[in-house]
C-alpha cells in the first residue's frame, strides 16, 4: 500500500491481466502526481485493465484530472485501459460537468450518463429563433 499526504492507494485485486486500485481521500495538486505514478507502475505487461475505485474519494480537482488523463494516455500506449468506478455523487457530478467520461471510461454507479448533444445538449428547452 502506497501512502502519501491525505491519500492512500491500495491494490486490492490482482489477476494476471487486471488490477483494482482503490484511492482514498482527496485527489488534488499534492496527491495527483503520486497516483499517476502508481497507476503507471501497476499497469505494466501483462496487465491490460486497471479499475480505479473512487468510492472513498471526496474531491477530484482539475490538476488531479490532468494527472489521471496523462496516466490513461501512458497506459493506453502500453496496451492497458484505465476505467473509473464507484464514484461518489459529488465527484461524479464534477466529472460529468467537464465531460471527463469522454477522456476515461466511467463505470455505472447506478446513474445514467447525461446526454451531451442533440436535443438534450446546451440550450435544450430554449425557444428557437424563427427566420424572418
Amino acid at each position: 500500500m502506497a501512502r502519501f499526504p491525505s491519500q492512500t492507494v491500495r491494490i486490492r485485486r490482482t489477476t494476471p491481466t487486471s488490477r483494482l486500485v482503490e484511492a482514498y481521500g482527496e485527489l488534488d495538486l499534492s496527491t495527483g502526481p503520486r497516483l499517476e505514478e502508481v497507476l503507471c507502475t501497476v499497469g505494466v505487461a501483462p496487465v491490460t485493465h486497471i479499475e480505479l475505485d473512487l468510492a472513498h474519494v471526496d474531491l477530484v480537482d482539475a490538476y488531479a484530472m490532468r494527472c489521471l488523463q496523462r496516466a490513461a494516455r501512458k497506459l493506453a500506449t502500453a496496451g492497458c485501459e484505465l476505467r473509473l468506478s464507484a464514484l461518489r455523487p459529488s465527484v461524479r457530478a464534477v466529472l460529468d460537468l467537464v465531460g471527463f467520461d469522454q477522456v476515461i471510461p466511467i463505470d455505472g454507479g447506478g446513474r445514467p450518463r447525461r446526454a451531451r448533444h442533440g436535443r438534450h445538449g446546451p440550450g435544450a428547452g430554449r425557444p428557437q429563433a424563427r427566420p424572418a
